[in-house]
Order: structure tokens, then sequence, then C-alpha cells
């Protein structure tokens, strides 16, 4: 999943999911070198990106799912939810380390981790999630928590552009517009 942080983002996520698969998370502003090595070494079914990134992404030989190109192909598929061909045991995501190491290296994290993570927050935290801020990329493994912990609890999810992110007054701008209860961040 290679997109820009927005709706697409999330409905990507979940589409992937759905349909059985397990996402590996492309920040569209990583170097291309490195998100020619992630495609590479994770070597997936299909990319789904956006059309504004295709010429990041290109390769002759992946098959790619656009989420605004192909919307009338997937506005024309079934509504109703698909059979489950998943188990606890099966890969939901594979998040790709920084590298520190040398090369980055995929981590995989099933199902049951992102549940039992999830679960672990809403007993831990009385107060549920109303409006959670979504500061890091989708390809930082904290998003996780930050996109399940609010949407499993019917909460919403506020995604700043990315713009927004690094400027103090838009982002508590953004706090009081959508009231935000729950955040992660760094303290600088």
């Amino acid at each position: 999943l290679c997109v820009d942080r927005g709706p697409e983002m999330i409905i990507g996520i979940l589409g992937i999911l759905k349909a059985g698969g397990a996402y590996v998370p492309i920040d569209p502003t990583y170097p291309g070198e490195r998100k020619a090595y992630m495609l590479q070494d994770a070597a997936p079914e299909a990319l789904v990106t956006q059309v504004s990134l295709l010429d990041l992404n290109a390769s002759a030989d992946m098959r790619f799912v656009c989420l605004d190109r192909d919307s009338f192909l997937i506005a024309e598929q079934p509504i109703s939810n698909p059979i489950p061909v998943t188990s606890p045991q099966h890969a939901a995501y594979i998040i790709y380390t920084s590298g520190s190491s040398g090369k980055p290296k995929g981590v995989v994290i099933s199902h049951r981790n992102v549940v039992c993570s999830t679960l672990a927050r809403w007993h831990y935290y009385e107060t549920p999630v109303q409006c959670f801020l979504l500061l890091s990329s989708y390809a930082f493994d904290s998003s996780v928590a930050g996109i399940f912990w609010p949407l499993s609890q019917g909460g919403s999810l506020c995604l700043p552009h990315e713009d927004q992110v690094l400027e103090p007054a838009q982002l508590a701008a953004l706090i009081a517009s959508h009231q935000v209860t729950h955040l992660l961040c760094l303290p600088t």
C-alpha cells in the first residue's frame, strides 16, 4: 500500500485486510531506492496506490490497483462482507524496520497480535477514544494503534495533511476543531 495520507489510506488498509491479504505500508515520501527495495523484498501480489504515485512505484511486472483511477471498478464489487479467509495466525501486515543495521527488514505481524494489542488498549485506558489524531506515518508501527484503536471503538480518526504534522499552531487548531481526545507524539 503506497498512498498519500488521507481516507484512501484507511480504505486501502481495510480493503486489503478484508480481501484476506496482509498490507505492507510504503510511505510515498520514502526515497525511491527504499521503496524499490521494499517492493522487491516483499514481492506483493499487487500494489494499491494512486495515479499520482504510479511513477514513484513503476515496475513493468507489477499489478496496480489505483484507488482513484479504478474507483468505478471498485464500486462495482459486492457490498457484502467477503467470507473470512484468514485466521489469527495469518499475517495482517508487514512493517519494515528503519534499516539502522543495514537494509530494512520486514517484520510480520499477525491478526492475533493486532487484536491483542488493540484489546489491551481498551482494557488499560479507561476513557474510550472519541477522536485520535494520527501524526505518524502509516508505515511506522505505532500507526496501527492509532488506526485500529479508535475505529474498533466507534471513534473517529483525524488525518492531518503532511504539511500540518510539523506545524504546532495548525496541530493545536486541529485538536480544538476535531475535539481530539487521544494522540501519540514525540515530545519534540
